[in-house]
């Protein structure tokens, strides 16, 4: 998602993006509320029935949208996915999750 952000590649595409940023969206609101005090009342089963429902098909919904754009766009998405993965330190996965200051931990 910060490849395609970045390289301002998918803009005229919303509606292949939708799906995607969906799922990422539904990964990080798993993510936010197991963090929240009151997570012993969450349904865990039903919240990892869909999150693991969204982890397996964030590849499909990847792949359709990589499909859709030039060889030089896969290219370059998959060049700054690549240097982008090399950077991100396990401390940044709560960035821009609402509510959440990874400074606590």
């Amino acid at each position: 998602m910060r490849a395609l952000d970045q390289l301002q590649i998918c803009q005229d595409l919303p509606e292949e993006l939708q799906g995607l940023f969906e799922l990422d969206a539904d990964c990080a609101e798993a993510l936010w509320a197991l963090d929240q005090q009151a997570a012993s009342a969450l349904d865990l089963a039903a919240m990892t029935r869909d999150t693991l429902a969204s982890l397996a098909a964030i590849p499909s919904a990847r792949q359709e949208l990589m499909d859709r754009l030039t060889e030089a766009q896969r290219r370059r998405v998959t060049e700054r996915t690549a240097a982008l993965r090399a950077r991100l330190l396990p401390e940044q996965a709560y960035n821009q999750i609402p509510g959440r200051d990874p400074q606590i931990d």
